[in-house]
């Protein structure tokens, strides 16, 4: 995922920050999304398939991924949306130790 849903920022109390606060923690928030939707993802794809999409990520073409995504793994749509629900709670749970991490 490149980038958070408009309203993310909002519903998860941190639609207070601006400017470089803002983009620090939205590095932060996509960092943690990348590492759970990995985890999700590890458990549903072969040793190949995982190998396959590493490989697709680290050449930064989301459009190719997201088609690899949609050929090798059905309902990965619903795993990113389970692992933003997931990184919002840690969130809202305490924003700032989330942030400091």
């Amino acid at each position: 995922m490149d980038n958070l849903p408009d309203n993310f920022f909002i519903s998860s109390g941190l639609g207070v920050l601006v400017g470089d606060q803002k983009e620090a923690a939205e590095r932060r928030v996509l960092e943690e999304l990348d590492l759970k939707m990995g985890d999700k993802l590890s458990n549903t794809l072969t040793e190949e398939q995982f190998l396959q999409l590493e490989h697709l990520a680290s050449q930064d073409d989301s459009a190719k991924t997201d088609a690899w995504l949609e050929r090798n793994c059905p309902g990965y749509e619903q795993i990113i949306e389970a692992a933003l629900e997931e990184v919002k709670k840690e969130i809202l749970a305490d924003p700032q130790k989330f942030l400091a991490a």
